[in-house]
């Protein structure tokens, strides 16, 4: 009986202790985040969700399955909103001063770095999901891997470099690139497959750590997005070595 107690004493406070929160942050543009804090261990790192296309509203509908995860990996998660109501996350050629990049970069210092110094900044695992995969791959990536290290899950969705200037592909090193290995899962009847597949071949050719499947069949984003979460997580952070808890 007093283990009982104590044992549901301790569950209780866990849950207690993990609670989800929902913030708003403004840098340039204005955006929320839903974060889910937990004392999980010394060595926690961050799980940052970006949502698909017309997602917006619902960005943190994926919660549950983000904080099951996470916790496998003794990660903090946050889904990400696209800021000031945007549809999409992709900047892309016919968006290029929506300021999307800025926003993350900036999320990523003042609102993680700044207000939780616990969370390592070698353990930075992006997760993107249809145009959010797009946009780590095409737009984010280059402009944060330098400053951190982890590792990217791109599932259904990706493509190569369209943000504007492109200086910041051109200083992006090998040595960087490979300090953060990516992982692509996207089915050959998705209609994201051609432009997924330019991205890979793009950073394959930046030298970066990437490893991709694609099975044949299935439509656009087919699959059980927890367990291919999990898979790819795992494949990353034993491509970059870097500890799993």
């Amino acid at each position: 009986m007093r283990v009982w107690i104590l044992l549901t004493l301790f569950l209780s406070l866990r849950v207690a202790a993990e609670t989800r929160t929902e913030h708003t942050f403004k840098d340039p543009v204005t955006g929320k985040s839903g974060l889910y804090t937990a004392a999980f261990g010394t060595n926690q790192g961050l799980l940052l969700f970006f949502h698909g296309s017309g997602n917006t509203q619902a960005y943190a509908s994926s919660f549950e399955t983000l904080q099951k995860v996470a916790r496998t990996y003794d990660l903090v998660p946050v889904a990400l909103q696209a800021p000031n109501q945007a549809v999409t996350w992709p900047e892309g050629r016919h968006a290029p001063n929506n300021r999307h990049v800025d926003y993350v970069k900036s999320f990523l210092e003042r609102e993680i770095q700044a207000k939780h110094p616990e969370i390592k900044r070698d353990r930075l695992i992006l997760a993107g999901y249809s145009a959010g995969s797009t946009f780590l791959s095409g737009d984010l990536l280059p402009a944060v891997i330098s400053a951190w290290q982890g590792g990217a899950v791109m599932l259904c969705g990706g493509g190569g470099p369209v943000i504007f200037p492109p200086d910041v592909f051109k200083k992006l090193s090998p040595e960087a690139a490979r300090k953060f290995p990516l992982y692509f899962i996207i089915q050959q009847k998705d209609f994201l497959y051609p432009q997924t597949m330019q991205g890979i071949s793009y950073w394959k050719s930046r030298q970066a750590l990437v490893q991709a499947e694609t099975p044949a069949g299935g439509g656009h984003c087919a699959f059980d997005m927890q367990a291919e979460l999990i898979k790819g997580i795992r494949k990353i952070l034993d491509m970059a070595r870097l500890p799993t808890r």
